[in-house]
């Protein structure tokens, strides 16, 4: 994340235990056999990487929330 063509975050600025809770419930399988969520897309330098995680977030009905200064 903090390499060629990153979006300049290291891993101290994530929460990541509230990242993998979020990803277990987009991976929760439904009645139905499917995922609850899924995503697939394509990344190009067309927009910046806040724009593409706002993208991002738009599939799963998802927020950016500052928590615990992360």
């Amino acid at each position: 994340m903090t390499g060629y063509n990153s979006i300049g975050l290291s891993y101290d600025d994530l929460d990541i235990t509230g990242f993998l809770e979020s990803a277990a419930y987009c991976d929760e399988v439904l009645e139905n056999g499917e995922k609850r969520f899924t995503l697939n897309i394509a990344v190009d330098a067309k927009q910046s990487s806040f724009e593409w995680v706002l993208e991002m977030l738009k599939a799963f009905r998802g927020n950016l929330v500052k928590r615990n200064n992360k």
